[in-house]
């Protein structure tokens, strides 16, 4: 959206969100990945399946988050939910969103049943509020149920950002993001048009 849209590209540049990541990574220089926005309307019954972000992209490294921005209020029941801990994991299979068929080809596992199995795991889950945010690590298992309310839409923008040990990654099977060429190789620091270096 930052590239089409001016409103989204202010938030890339002059909000606070890139310093926010970089602080909380402990990084000393940040790249902007990409941005989503998220928007469930009232009454919605659909849950957001459990995944790992990370998987899904051409990325490695530690200092790989998102900043999560609700625009409506969000109480916890509608909130997004996290696997406490699960930032150590390793990377699971991704799935599509649309029909839930696995990636091909990433010759990675598939996460545990989650869902059928929340008592073995603590869940961690906030009310939340228009301007709040919430920072997770690439590889923290997430997922959201339905939007219960009655009133609001659940809307959010979710912003993508890579630290210092964050390189372009190659990955077997299909990828999400990027979705064009950046012009980069293996290995790459993630310094180009489609990824910027922003200063802190």
């Amino acid at each position: 959206m930052w590239q089409r849209i001016p409103a989204f590209r202010r938030f890339v540049f002059e909000s606070p969100a890139a310093k926010i990541a970089a602080d909380v990574m402990g990084s000393s220089r940040i790249n902007f990945f990409y941005d989503q926005m998220f928007v469930k309307e009232i009454e919605t019954p659909e849950r957001t399946p459990w995944h790992q972000d990370q998987p899904y992209w051409a990325v490695s490294g530690r200092q790989v988050c998102s900043v999560w921005v609700p625009l409506d209020p969000i109480p916890k029941d509608s909130s997004l939910q996290f696997v406490k801990g699960s930032h150590n994991w390793p990377a699971h299979n991704p799935h599509h969103f649309l029909d839930d068929s696995p990636y091909e080809g990433t010759d990675l596992p598939e996460l545990p049943n989650i869902e059928a199995e929340l008592e073995e795991y603590e869940i961690l889950s906030w009310d939340m509020g228009p301007g709040d945010c919430l920072i997770f690590q690439g590889m923290s298992v997430h997922g959201s149920p339905g939007n219960i309310s009655q009133e609001h839409r659940r809307r959010a923008l979710a912003t993508r950002w890579c630290g210092d040990d964050a390189r372009y990654c190659l990955q077997n099977g299909e990828v999400a993001i990027p979705t064009s060429d950046p012009g980069l190789v293996d290995g790459d620091i993630l310094d180009c048009d489609l990824f910027p270096s922003l200063p802190l």
